[in-house]
């Protein structure tokens, strides 16, 4: 009983929290978590690199390079998605909302971790290729 009553205000005060605020704290935090799984994610996968044969190197280069472009790409297509469609659309309070950001805050971590993968297998590629 306690806790429903002390629910409702705690309700409505994130539901009169502006758009901009959620903006903000959002794109922030999706930032702040990619950033620090992008750190974990290159230190561990930076590891355990396979050997990268010479022969391999230009084709490899190629679909990892796309690859890269593409996780890039959606960095913003996170943002755009999950916190500024959000502010200037019909989708403004609720817990649609929260569902929102959190696909956009998703959308921003996978593409960080992504590049933090990519990235140092991208460095033996070009050091490959180089050799």
């Amino acid at each position: 009983m306690f806790s429903a009553v002390s629910a409702s205000p705690a309700l409505a005060a994130a539901s009169s929290t502006s758009s901009g605020v959620t903006f903000v704290a959002g794109v922030v935090g999706g930032l702040v978590a990619g950033i620090v799984l992008y750190l974990l994610v290159y230190r561990y996968s930076a590891r355990r690199l396979p050997e990268v044969r010479a022969e391999e190197a230009p084709e490899l280069l190629k679909k990892l390079g796309a690859q890269q472009a593409g996780l890039v790409c959606s960095l913003p297509t996170g943002i755009v998605v999950g916190f500024v469609f959000p502010a200037g659309g019909h989708v403004s309070s609720g817990p649609l909302l929260l569902v929102v950001h959190l696909i956009g805050a998703a959308l921003v971590s996978v593409s960080i971790i992504g590049v933090a993968w990519l990235s140092p297998r991208l460095r033996a590629v070009r050091n490959a290729a180089a050799a």
